[in-house]
């Protein structure tokens, strides 16, 4: 958008926003409380990012969460490094949400849509006057997209045409579009995306959402697990910054909210089980991490309160597993930003149609924003560089599962 093109946003989910996710949930009483089911924060490590996430606490939209963040491995349970995490206020959905409602109607947006494939056509060139389009001469034509998909309603559905298209999706789901589109259309301009695409893939991932009726016996708001087993990471929901009142914006008295994650090799194999059955499964883990480290301070073993509420979710695309772009760990906030992040963005159709997600530049949401930052600028300089006169509409979509 700001780059001079409307944009058009699709999206598998009810709303966008990919794994900056928020569930809200209700207790037994019948108060919702609102679930980081999906990214439970993110830090700024590269200069261009810190300036965003600036303007973001500015507004109001993101806080720093100054909590407890632990790891547990073989030798047992030590503080984190100490860098700034943040987290949208008063969710993570929030900050998607924010930012598609100051775009105003510049941004087009469409949930719940599943984008299948891409089409190419030559319609003609586009009137920018008209949001539809409309064919002002056939001996002008010049490739543009349309891309098929099922709507809200179950129904098929073509929309565009597009004068270009990011795929800002997982690399494994991004894959499958360009497979169907060469499948259905014999665009043979795709294929570069085909080879780079396959090669990557991502880790799966359960979640479930639990609340207490009291608090946890656990001096510590996010635990990582480096070891083998069933969980990969426990955050104490309710001890982020703007999370102390219910969904619906009233104070009421506050469980202890927690959301687990499973490890990728646990879930892997239980990707089809039912949801009741592991949010049995991980809250049961979660009461044994917690006796656990009460016997390594040699305290007694206390149990974790009563459950009031457990709720599982399936990432069956979770986290880039293989990536184009090489890991960097960053020791602390003071590294130059010029050697981290570098996004890899596979590219086709002379830089009309680009493939972008975290898994561009590493993992997360830092990843996620530089990686699509680079595919708008460069979607962008090819659509001004390109025969067309007049600017056309540059279609980009999401999904998750």
């Amino acid at each position: 958008m700001r780059f001079g093109f409307a944009v058009t946003l699709l999206d598998l989910g009810r709303s966008a926003g990919g794994r900056l996710a928020s569930r809200r949930l209700a207790t037994p009483d019948g108060t919702e409380w609102r679930f980081d089911h999906g990214a439970p924060f993110f830090t700024a490590m590269t200069d261009e990012f810190r300036l965003i996430v600036g303007d973001w606490s500015s507004a109001g939209i993101v806080a720093p969460w100054l909590g407890r963040f632990m790891f547990l491995d073989e030798i047992g349970l030590a503080f984190e490094r100490a860098i700034t995490r943040w987290v949208g206020v008063p969710s993570m959905s929030a900050l998607p949400r924010r930012l598609i409602e100051s775009a105003g109607d510049r941004i087009a947006v469409r949930n719940s849509f599943r984008a299948e494939r891409l089409e190419l056509t030559c319609d003609g060139r586009f009137d920018p006057s008209r949001r539809s389009g409309a064919v002002i001469s056939r001996e002008s034509a010049r490739p543009l997209w349309r891309i098929h998909g099922t709507n809200s309603r179950g129904a098929a559905e073509a929309l565009g045409p597009f004068s270009g298209v990011i795929l800002a999706m997982p690399a494994p789901q991004a894959s499958r579009v360009i497979a169907a589109s060469r499948d259905h259309s014999s665009v043979e301009m795709l294929q570069p995306l085909s080879g780079e695409l396959g090669r990557l893939s991502c880790r799966s991932a359960w979640v479930t959402m639990l609340a207490f009726e009291s608090r946890v016996p656990i001096d510590a708001d996010v635990i990582s697990v480096r070891t083998p087993g069933v969980i990969a990471r426990a955050v104490r929901e309710s001890g982020k910054p703007g999370r102390r009142d219910s969904g619906d914006g009233s104070v009421a008295t506050e469980p202890d909210r927690w959301v687990v994650t499973s490890t990728d090799e646990w879930a892997a194999t239980r990707l089809d089980e039912p949801r009741e059955r592991i949010a049995v499964e991980l809250e049961r883990a979660f009461r044994q991490l917690v006796r656990s480290l009460a016997r390594s301070n040699g305290a007694p073993a206390p149990d974790a309160p009563r459950t009031m509420l457990a709720e599982a979710h399936r990432w069956s695309l979770a986290m880039p597993r293989r990536t184009p772009a090489p890991r960097r760990e960053l020791e602390d906030e003071t590294n130059d930003p010029r050697a981290a992040m570098t996004p890899t963005l596979p590219t086709a159709h002379d830089g009309r149609v680009i493939a972008c997600g975290d898994w561009s530049a590493g993992e997360g949401v830092e990843a996620a924003f530089l990686a699509g930052r680079a595919a708008a600028r460069r979607l962008s300089a090819h659509l001004e560089a390109s025969y067309f006169e007049e600017p056309f509409v540059p279609g980009v979509f999401e999904r998750r599962e």
